[in-house]
């Protein structure tokens, strides 16, 4: 009987860990908002524009031949994300083509 107990006790001691440790884990996730997704994702297109133009230096033609394949690119993978609209790409796309 004592060791059915002992047992009993054990039990409930590694389920109330379990629990604390699944409740720890679960809190500790970061969500972002939707907003910040977009942002985070327009900065990337940003950097990612801005880096590979930058190897060009200054042959206008190949910026404006790489910047139109990149912005092409771009709208492709916006078009195909969940947080933009129509409208939004437009912004989007427009934002980059103005950005240097």
């Amino acid at each position: 009987m004592d060791s059915r107990i002992i047992f009993t006790l054990f039990a409930i001691v590694v389920l109330i860990i379990v629990i604390v440790v699944t409740f720890k884990q679960a809190g500790n996730n970061k969500v972002r908002s939707k907003a910040n997704k977009k942002r985070d994702i327009v900065d990337g297109y940003k950097k990612r524009l801005h880096d590979e133009l930058l190897v060009l230096n200054d042959d206008k033609e190949a910026i404006k031949s790489k910047k139109s394949a990149l912005l092409k690119e771009f709208n492709a993978q916006l078009s195909r994300n969940i947080f933009f609209d129509k409208d939004e790409i437009r912004e989007v796309i427009l934002e980059l083509s103005q950005y240097n």
